[in-house]
């Protein structure tokens, strides 16, 4: 009767070792084909905004704005993020498309433009009284689709951090009525961040307002815009903390890290005004210069969770 042969516990033990050899080999790769895949989806996605943006500046003659308070809400210290604006110029505050400020769309003819117009405008049961004309929707222009555009109540939930109330920093959680901050959207890039939005003060002669949120020196790209987002320090008034994004805290972006009048250094390492300026330019006449100086900067941190890294996605 012929012996069956079976394998022996070393030859059990050397297979075992190498599929445990293979399965360290293949996990990374396909890990970092699929971080590839997020990475090109979310310049698409960047590019897709970009041309949106572009699309409004030939209808409004201006590019998106990035700063100012909540139009819904009627108080001036109430501040909505450059993430937020684009999102609400863009797709409009509940997706449906923007509704332009015009002042033929005074809903209680008082001859002013104020946060009960900006109220009346985006709810679905309001009727125009006798003369005042509907307001003209604006067809998105970017499409809106799944997790592209969300509040941030809602990125909360999705993004598994538990309660909004302990997650959102205090500026995003402001206001009262129904479009208050913490439920005006923002667009999620595909490793589920915010997006970044700064539009370009054209006419400022400095590269950045110093401080930030400055009316007096104020520069092509104000670091204050998305200070919610990125967190913010003195100078600034603010002292935002910043998003935990999961990574932890601060984000580069949080330090200004460039003073006025502008010296003939480089920006201070792993600050917003070191993630925004032109490398080549300041090499060449030692002028420190943003990227992008008349239009818009867009930003995702990317993988890392990390507003001013290397790992960023920018349009820049």
């Amino acid at each position: 009767m012929a012996r069956r042969r079976g394998f022996t516990l070393i030859e059990l033990l050397a297979v075992i070792a190498i599929i445990s050899l293979l399965i360290a080999l293949l996990v990374p790769a396909v890990s970092n084909v699929r971080d590839q895949a997020k990475r090109a989806s979310s310049r698409a996605q960047l590019d897709a905004i970009g041309k949106g943006c572009e699309m409004f500046h030939g209808d409004m003659g201006s590019y998106p704005r990035s700063a100012g308070p909540n139009p819904f809400e009627g108080n001036a210290s109430i501040r909505l993020s450059g993430a937020q604006w684009l999102a609400l110029q863009l797709v409009g505050a509940d997706f449906q498309g923007y509704v332009k400020p015009e002042r033929r769309n005074d809903t209680n003819n008082d001859g002013n433009i104020d946060a009960t117009d900006w109220r009346n405008w985006y709810n679905p049961a309001w009727v125009p009284p006798a003369g005042v004309s509907a307001p003209t929707r604006l067809s998105p222009y970017v499409e809106v689709s799944g997790r592209i555009a969300q509040a941030p109540e809602l990125w909360v939930r999705d993004a598994g951090l538990g309660d909004p109330t302990q997650v959102l920093p205090a500026s995003l959680q402001a206001g009262s009525t129904d479009f208050r901050n913490s439920r005006l959207p923002f667009f999620v890039d595909t490793f589920g961040a915010p997006v970044l939005y700064y539009a370009a003060n054209a006419e400022a002669k400095l590269a950045f307002s110093d401080p930030p949120g400055s009316t007096t020196a104020r520069g092509r790209y104000d670091q204050s815009d998305n200070d919610s987002l990125t967190g913010s320090e003195p100078p600034s008034s603010t002292n935002e903390p910043g998003l935990d994004l999961g990574a932890g805290l601060p984000h580069k972006l949080k330090k200004l890290g460039w003073s006025a009048p502008p010296p003939l250094t480089a920006p201070a390492p792993d600050s917003f005004a070191a993630a925004l300026y032109d490398r080549g330019l300041f090499e060449q006449s030692r002028k420190v210069w943003p990227r992008r100086p008349d239009t818009f900067l867009l930003i995702a941190p990317g993988k890392d969770g990390l507003y001013g890294t290397g790992d960023d996605i920018t349009n820049y």
